[in-house]
């Protein structure tokens, strides 16, 4: 089954994760010295499910730990006894978790969950915060977290407005300076353009890399070595799979998904296509440097760990060390 999977266009890593779980699956059934047949594989799924949700329970995994190795589990057994998916879980305890978790793909034990979830909600509020017409707007371009009391300013390399003294105390003898200075403001605030917003922007692409590894599971080299292209959405289970067209040609899956997470995904490429033309960049998550963004497999995540360490929130602890 496996094998017919690879052949037919099925991601690599998507075969290894239906792997790992099957192993588990079976070698949970060996430690209680149990046979699998035809017959009794539905009773053993159903008693696994019942052990993972257990594990759960105590704390000992996560609630879409557990789902993803179930989900993966019956998919396999269902596709190599010719059967239904339904037909596997039908009976079982297996339920998609109906939290932020699921759209985010963190996984946390009791003790660490708040932090967890606090990490993935400070994302979404980079995310929601920065939007286009906000990254390009006037100056200061204003972040807020709700897990911050106030909002958070930035000014794109103009020194803020009361550090400034022909705005906070002007001289009658300097007026001709001082509306140069004012000027020279109002031009940057304006008339933006990436050169002068890259800060912000990478801060976005960053939170939003940051969302799409943790929704897909993908690895960060495999992520950060994505391209644009013709995204197709495939229904799936509980989701979508999604491939790469080129032409009439149909490409592998590169990743799966949650069906919550696919608006997310289109917002997040009208957005990267504006402030990064696909005749600049092809890559999916490009870093913007002096306005020119970086080519080749390269991305840095310490923007998002300087950011979220400056307004000193907790999540600061769950952004990893750089790529």
């Amino acid at each position: 089954f496996l094998v017919d999977k690879r052949i037919n266009g099925d991601a690599s890593a998507t075969i290894r994760s239906h792997y790992l779980a099957l192993r588990t699956f079976y070698g949970h059934v060996d430690t209680l010295d149990g046979d699998i047949d035809e017959a009794n594989v539905r009773d053993w799924f159903r008693r696994w499910v019942d052990h993972l949700l257990k594990r759960c329970a105590l704390g000992q995994m996560a609630d879409q730990t557990a789902y993803h190795q179930g989900k993966s589990t019956a998919l396999v057994l269902a596709g190599a006894m010719g059967v239904n998916f339904i037909s596997i879980v039908r009976g079982s305890r297996l339920r998609k978790p109906k939290n932020d978790k699921a759209f985010l793909g963190l996984e946390a034990d009791k003790q660490n969950l708040k932090f967890t979830q606090s990490f993935g909600a400070d994302l979404l509020d980079i995310i929601q915060s920065l939007t286009l017409d906000v990254c390009f707007g006037p100056l200061p371009v204003h972040l807020v977290l709700r897990s911050t009391p106030a909002p958070h300013a930035f000014w794109c390399g103009i020194p803020p407005s009361d550090t400034i003294k022909a705005v906070t105390n002007p001289s009658p003898t300097q007026v001709g300076s001082m509306n140069a200075i004012l000027r020279r403001r109002e031009e940057r605030s304006l008339r933006p353009t990436v050169i002068n917003r890259h800060r912000v922007v990478n801060l976005r692409i960053t939170a939003e890399f940051l969302v799409f590894i943790a929704q897909t599971g993908m690895n960060k080299a495999q992520a950060m070595r994505l391209t644009l292209g013709d995204f197709r959405y495939e229904s799936w289970q509980d989701g979508y799979q999604v491939r790469k067209y080129k032409g009439r040609k149909k490409g592998e899956v590169l990743f799966e998904i949650f069906s919550e997470y696919r608006p997310h995904f289109q917002r997040y490429l009208a957005f990267r296509e504006s402030v990064c033309p696909k005749d600049t960049s092809d890559l999916l998550f490009p870093t913007i440097k002096r306005g020119k963004p970086i080519m080749g497999a390269v991305f840095n995540i310490e923007n998002v760990r300087r950011f979220l360490a400056s307004v000193d929130t907790a999540s600061v602890k769950y952004v990893e060390q750089p790529v």
